[in-house]
C-alpha cells in the first residue's frame, strides 16, 4: 500500500509519488514495506545491541542486517568482522544513526539498515568493514531500493549508498583512522 501525504502544490505531490514508486521498487526483488516494523529510527538511543556477527546484530529486539555488504566465506575473516563490528558498536556507544529509515526496508523480518556513528569521526559501520577486507560487497541484493538523508545545503538528498560501498572496496588498501586498535593485539 503506498500512503502520499499531501504537502504543497499539485505539482509538488506528482514529483513526490514518482519518487515514491521508484524508491519502493515494484518489484519481486524487493522486500516487504516495513514502516509499522520498524523499532529503531534516527535520533534514538539504542540500549540494547547485541552482536550476532560481522553484518547482523539485534537493536532493542530487532533483528537487523547491515545494507550493502555480505559475509565473507571464509569462517576466519567472518570472525575477524564479528570483533570489528563489536569494537565499532563499542567506541559509538548507545547511540548511532540508522540513517535509511526515511524508506525502511525488510527481508524475512529482519531491517535492512544503513548506519552511522560517530566516535573520532562519523563513520558508515558498512563502509568500514568493506575498507578493512572483512566483508564482501554487495550492491546488487536491492537494485530498486534507495533512501534519503537530511542534507545541510539541500534539505534532502538521496544516499549513493552504492558508491559508498564501491569507493570503499576501492579503498581497501588506504590506511584507516578508527577509535579502536584495528586488527587486535595479538590476533
Amino acid at each position: 500500500m503506498l500512503i502520499i501525504l499531501v504537502k504543497g502544490s499539485a505539482s509538488f505531490v506528482t514529483v513526490i509519488s514518482v519518487s515514491l514508486v521508484i524508491a519502493c521498487g515494484c518489484t519481486k526483488a524487493v522486500p516487504e514495506a516495513a514502516a509499522p516494523a520498524w523499532k529503531i529510527r534516527s535520533g534514538d538511543t539504542h540500549k540494547d545491541v547485541r552482536v550476532t556477527s560481522g553484518t547482523t546484530f539485534q537493536c532493542d529486539g530487532m533483528k537487523c542486517r547491515l545494507l550493502g555488504v555480505k559475509d565473507s566465506a571464509d569462517p576466519k575473516i567472518r570472525e575477524q568482522a564479528e570483533l570489528f563490528t563489536r569494537a565499532w558498536f563499542g567506541t559509538t556507544g548507545d547511540y548511532f544513526g540508522v540513517y535509511n529509515d526515511s524508506n525502511p526496508l525488510m527481508n524475512e523480518g529482519t531491517a535492512v539498515v544503513w548506519i552511522y556513528g560517530t566516535a573520532l569521526h562519523l563513520t558508515c559501520l558498512s563502509e568500514q568493514l568493506v575498507r578493512a577486507g572483512l566483508v564482501e560487497p554487495d550492491v546488487d541484493s536491492y537494485p530498486n531500493y534507495s533512501f534519503t538523508v537530511e542534507d545541510k545545503e539541500d534539505g534532502e538528498s538521496i544516499e549513493d549508498w552504492r558508491e559508498i560501498i564501491r569507493e570503499a572496496s576501492r579503498k581497501k588498501a588506504e590506511p584507516m583512522q578508527l577509535p579502536f586498535a584495528w586488527p587486535p593485539v595479538g590476533k
